[in-house]
């Protein structure tokens, strides 16, 4: 049974093609995931995945979305060239003024996804014997060695501070429907983190087309002390594609205020 997620992804697609101001630069989506990578995958974890997860590798097995905004006189497509010139040279924050990232999403399928060890980017030798006050406690190095790159890292527009936040999947027998934490500093601290069901973080991410600061309306600090409440969206919500371009912020308020 189809969940929508390959066909919001493609809806959000076309409505940024179609808008003269906007500019998709990168945008595939994979084939679903077959039967055989499911089964490999949690032979490696030692537990099953829940179906409500899985159904979005069952719709498209990882992909990635692009997209610029503009402004001013520059034609377009001196921007976009410019804009491509600095990318390839790892220069992607600091845009000319009349161009921006607006947006950007890169999921990996499901293997590959799972499929590494602990990643150096999460210091994963770092937090022993800490605990940590995400999930009802957990412990930091245990944390950080569960932890899964779901998508790219990134910086805030006109953010000066080359801070790079980073969103996490933990890869955990606690979670069979994973869960997954906003990372800042480098992932320098995870005790502030906000934690947001992975399924309710991919239906953003298609709703939003990889809104660059979307990911910020879920960001809250919440201390090093306490536990941090799981973000969690009612199935469906992001149903419709007119969620991307109109009423988008008054949208994301709401369910930020309903988490």
């Amino acid at each position: 049974m189809s969940i929508g997620f390959r066909n919001i992804l493609e809806g959000v697609a076309q409505r940024i093609h179609t808008d003269s101001t906007l500019r998709i630069i990168d945008f595939s989506l994979a084939e679903p995931v077959a039967d055989s990578e499911v089964a490999a995958v949690e032979k490696s974890l030692g537990f099953a995945l829940d179906k409500r997860f899985l159904a979005y590798f069952r719709e498209c097995n990882g992909g990635q979305l692009s997209w610029l905004s503009w402004e001013g006189d520059e034609p377009r497509d001196q921007l976009v060239a410019e804009y491509e010139v600095m990318r390839e040279a790892g220069l992607n924050m600091g845009f000319d003024p009349g161009v921006e990232l607006a947006g950007s999403f890169n999921l990996p399928g499901l293997g590959e996804l799972f499929g590494k060890g602990p990643q150096n980017v999460f210091m994963p030798e770092e937090g022993a014997g800490r605990t940590l006050p995400l999930f009802g406690g957990i412990d930091e190095q245990e944390l950080r060695q569960s932890l899964r790159w779901i998508d790219q890292e990134y910086l805030l527009p006109e953010d000066d501070t080359q801070t790079y936040y980073m969103v996490g999947l933990l890869a955990h027998p606690r979670f069979p429907d994973p869960v997954c934490i906003f990372a800042d500093d480098n992932a320098a601290a995870l005790a502030d983190c906000s934690p947001m069901r992975a399924r309710s973080y991919l239906d953003l991410m298609a709703a939003s087309a990889g809104g660059v600061c979307t990911r910020h309306f879920f960001r809250r600090n919440h201390g090093a002390e306490g536990d941090h409440p799981l973000t969690e969206f009612p199935s469906g919500w992001f149903s419709e594609v007119a969620f991307l371009l109109e009423g988008y912020e008054d949208r994301l308020s709401s369910l930020v205020n309903m988490s």
